[in-house]
């Protein structure tokens, strides 16, 4: 299709996504092009260093006609950190782009000056999006100057104002929160990181037969609440929410949370949060507080929830409080869950079973669980988890129960995706995964470590994935190993091959001696096709978990690799003469095998097999790569 038939419509959006480099370019490839991608040029004005903030408000006249004849193009304005603009500066950076539908503005970057009465705000009453982040403020009343800016803003949209943790100095009242909706009858998207007032008997009282803000669609709080007579107060005035987020910092020495007269005056409600889907809770410093803020009043509520997000982050050993979130989740909102995430960061978790907790779930198609110390056993999630598409695991074991049962056709599970990082995982799960998840498409094994058991006689621990066509399959930094206890100076088995399944048995080859042919040829068997030999190389000791890096082998490699597991007979007691040579080995990444001269010593560790069925695109060793979005789109 020539360029000339496009619509302009979709060059404007191909526009989007070019450097500022390459829109010069197109503007000069045709008159039809100009305009387009000179106002995508403009579109997005970026203020990131004082420099640039002076050439628009303090160099000559001549200068600034650049600014003053392309400004009305400019459609989002950017101030970003380390640049200090003053009330004369805002009253240029007006004049210059008053046709912005977006501000987004930096903490550090306003001066005290832009909170006083000095400053008109009116000029760009045109404002949809606003992102305001502060830092400490000294003015006097600043909930007041910040409602006074957001007077002369009627058609915002969406409000993101936000003070960091230390040194708050904002902390919104009621009648502020009133007096904000006032101004801003559009608002459909609202996010407050501030501190908020105590609840007053007085506010009860206004809460009860104040008027609902059924614009607002989505709700972020993230503030310090000691009140939680406040979440009756968000329950009354937000009854059109579809999406609420919830993060709390936690306080240590909280005289009366008001806990219980929160969950008494909820449970009258007779209908609360009626349009809610989805829920994002975050909780740091004491979970505690947040898991009885979840289950006695976001669960007592009983709406019909289909997406969770729970994330805990702790130096407490609370090692069943992700336990009962598993549960109460499960339970709760069994019958309307789709999508569930739970994230913990505790530093001394103990080992716990998720399973234990994880009730039936016949509608989630998401689950995605990071936790470490957790035990998951496969075949029970898949049994419990019938729908599940998408099942993500980090930090975490996974296996099988001793001896799960061969499943029939009829119990087959559908998942497509599975992505584990930083996971143990058992060899046989991994093959009660390929035999059960006939449709998986799609896995991601990053810094993973597998375990299994390596054959005495081919010296392999063969990995039996043979069921599953992957249309993309990722490996970053696997480990894989002979034995289950990862904690030991044992070194990992470095040769790795990824094999597939191809359509045609590989032409036969011509036998060596009878002496070197029996390896070489036993990978070669009827309908597998070896893909890719890999050595996965550690850098420092394995007992502290160390990073290691995957590179392909070449067929020289091949061959010599070949002829050192021929050469050397498989014994135990070679694992533990490698651990020197280990801590000694050279990083290599990049580079092939043989300029390692310690690589051949390991080999007497045997080698690994990931055995697949067809095989579309795979990626190997790819910290950043084009599939990046894709697969995030995936997992999404």
């Amino acid at each position: 299709m020539l360029t000339s038939i496009l619509p302009l419509e979709l060059i404007f959006h191909i526009a989007s996504y070019l450097s500022p480099k390459d829109k010069l370019r197109c503007i000069l490839v045709a008159r039809s092009w100009r305009n387009i991608f000179q106002d995508s040029l403009w579109e997005t004005m970026e203020i990131s260093h004082q420099k640039i903030l002076d050439s628009v408000c303090h160099l000559p006249l001549s200068n600034q006609n650049v600014y003053k004849r392309h400004g009305q193009l400019v459609r989002k304005l950017c101030i970003q950190e380390d640049v200090v603009t003053t009330a004369q500066n805002i009253s240029t950076l007006q004049d210059c782009f008053w046709n912005i539908r977006s501000l987004y503005v930096q903490r550090d970057c306003l001066s005290e000056t832009c909170f006083g009465d000095n400053v008109n705000w009116s000029p760009w009453k045109s404002l949809t999006e606003l992102d305001l982040e502060l830092d400490y403020l000294t003015v006097q009343t600043p909930e007041k100057k910040i409602l006074n800016i957001l007077s002369h803003l009627p058609r915002l949209v969406r409000l993101n104002l936000a003070q960091f943790w230390q040194g708050r100095t904002i902390a919104f009242s009621v009648q502020d929160l009133e007096t904000l909706h006032a101004h801003l009858p559009d608002l459909a998207q609202l996010s407050l990181k501030v501190d908020f007032a105590q609840f007053s008997t007085k506010d009860l009282l206004q809460s009860t037969s104040l008027k609902p803000a059924k614009r607002v669609k989505e709700l972020t709080i993230h503030s310090r609440i000691t009140d939680h007579r406040w979440f009756y107060y968000f329950t009354r005035k937000y009854s059109g929410l579809t999406t609420l987020k919830w993060m709390t910092r936690g306080v240590k020495k909280i005289q009366d949370d008001h806990h219980s007269e929160a969950a008494s005056m909820l449970s009258v409600l007779p209908c609360a949060f009626a349009h809610l889907k989805t829920v994002d809770i975050s909780a740091c410093g004491d979970p505690r507080r947040s898991y009885l803020i979840f289950r006695d009043l976001f669960c007592a509520l009983k709406v019909p929830i289909k997406q969770l997000t729970y994330n805990v982050s702790s130096s407490l050993d609370e090692h069943e409080l992700i336990e009962r979130i598993v549960q109460l989740s499960t339970n709760s909102y069994s019958d309307t869950l789709e999508r569930l995430t739970i994230g913990n960061s505790m530093l001394r978790q103990r080992p716990f079973s998720v399973v234990t907790a994880l009730n039936r779930s016949p509608r989630l198609v998401h689950f995605d669980f990071s936790s470490p110390n957790s035990l998951v056993e496969l075949d029970v999630v898949l049994d419990r988890c019938p729908s599940l598409k998408t099942l993500c695991i980090s930090q975490g074991s996974l296996s099988t129960k001793p001896s799960p049962p061969i499943t029939p056709v009829s119990l087959q599970h559908g998942l497509r995706l599975i992505d584990l990082n930083g996971v143990k995982v058992k060899s046989s799960a991994l093959s009660y995964l390929s035999s059960r998840c006939r449709s998986l498409n799609y896995m991601h094994l990053k810094n993973t470590s597998i375990y299994g058991q390596i054959s005495e006689k081919t010296r392999n621990l063969c990995i039996d994935m043979s069921f599953s066509r992957f249309e993309l399959l990722r490996i970053h930094a696997i480990k894989v190993y002979s034995n289950s206890d990862l904690t030991s100076t044992d070194p990992s088995i470095e040769l790795i091959t990824l094999a597939r399944s191809a359509p045609t048995p590989p032409p036969r080859k011509k036998a060596r001696s009878s002496s070197t042919s029996s390896f070489p040829l036993s990978l070669y068997r009827k309908g597998t096709h070896v893909q890719n030999w890999l050595h996965s190389d550690c850098e420092i000791e394995l007992a502290i978990g160390g990073a290691c890096s995957m590179q392909m082998l070449d067929k020289q490699d091949i061959d010599h690799a070949c002829v050192s597991l021929i050469d050397r007979p498989y014994n135990k007691e070679d694992q533990g003469k490698m651990v020197n040579n280990s801590l000694r080995r050279i990083n290599t990444s990049g580079t092939s095998g043989r300029s390692n001269p310690t690589w051949p010593k390991s080999l007497c560790l045997g080698y690994s097999t990931l055995k697949c069925g067809i095989i579309e695109v795979y990626e190997i060793d790819s910290i950043k790569s084009h599939t990046d979005c894709f697969w995030k789109n995936l997992k999404n």
